[in-house]
């Protein structure tokens, strides 16, 4: 539950940004009334009004904990400064280009903020907070803590060359599932034994990328072959899932439960690269 509560303001924002799409002229309207504006464009109208929603969403989640608990994290703060400037910017200009780097910012905000610790104040951020939950070599949760510095910064410039190169609602499934996906199987793979829930729901999250490929192949050939190199390609992805299947189980039978996990990460890349090569196949043929 604390899991999908964290989530509560990306969910809506997609959500939002998903009904807009279907329906961009009662977005659109919706939003003129909003800003005191006669002229909101239908085509920015989705984005826009997904960002109220996430606004909107973050301030309740905040009022929420604090009446709960009477404390709030310091990270949500941060979060709720970052998407209230960079929100209200693009609202100020109907520009999505602001929000689309506020995931960035708080990425860089995540990794600034652990190196600062590490290297000033010479604390361990992820040790402070996994610690109770696994007991690890002092080395190791140096590297640890490097790694996941790592991760927030490569993550921070993927989301600006997914944000400023593709469709989007590229983007946007990007935010949800796949930044968030993979967010989850990096801290499930961390916390080993008890964290194999979330890393369950990080396979729930990076699920939906399959369905979205085979909607994009759909679109990419004539109607009159579509089905049937679809339905070619889908076979030989099958295949492609034995194989995996096989090598997996032989990895794991030589060396490991834990040497064989390294594969899904090469295999998440891979699956992201086919992605964004199909979107912006569209994109350039303006489909």
């Amino acid at each position: 539950m604390k899991l999908l509560f964290d989530l509560f303001p990306v969910i809506l924002f997609f959500a939002a940004f998903k009904y807009s799409e279907k329906n961009p002229e009662t977005a659109a309207s919706w939003m003129a009334s909003l800003l005191g504006s006669a002229l909101v464009d239908a085509k920015q109208a989705p984005i826009l009004l997904a960002t109220v929603v996430v606004i909107a969403a973050t301030v309740a989640q905040i009022a929420w904990v604090h009446f709960r608990h009477g404390k709030v994290d310091k990270m949500l703060w941060i979060s709720l400064g970052l998407v209230v400037v960079f929100g209200g910017l693009t609202l100020a200009f109907q520009n999505e280009s602001f929000i689309k780097w506020k995931p960035t910012i708080l990425y860089w905000v995540f990794a600034g903020s652990m190196a600062f610790a590490s290297l000033v104040l010479k604390k361990n951020a992820i040790k402070a907070m996994l610690g109770e939950q696994l007991t690890l070599p002092e080395p190791v949760w140096g590297k640890l803590n490097l790694a996941w510095i790592a991760f927030f910064a490569v993550m921070g410039v993927l989301n600006l060359v997914i944000a400023f190169n593709f469709p989007t609602d590229v983007w946007v499934n990007f935010k949800l599932f796949g930044g968030i996906g993979t967010v989850m199987f990096c801290a499930g793979c961390i916390l080993g034994e008890s964290g194999v829930w979330v890393l369950g729901a990080s396979g729930f999250a990076l699920a939906i990328l399959y369905p979205t490929m085979v909607l994009l192949i759909q679109q990419i050939y004539p109607v009159q072959t579509a089905a049937t190199r679809t339905g070619v390609i889908i076979s030989a992805a099958t295949v492609a899932d034995i194989v995996f299947n096989l090598l997996f189980g032989a990895v794991s039978s030589k060396w490991g439960y834990g040497s064989s996990f390294m594969i899904l990460p090469v295999a998440m890349a891979v699956f992201y690269g086919l992605y964004l090569r199909l979107a912006r196949s569209l994109k350039k043929n303006n489909l």
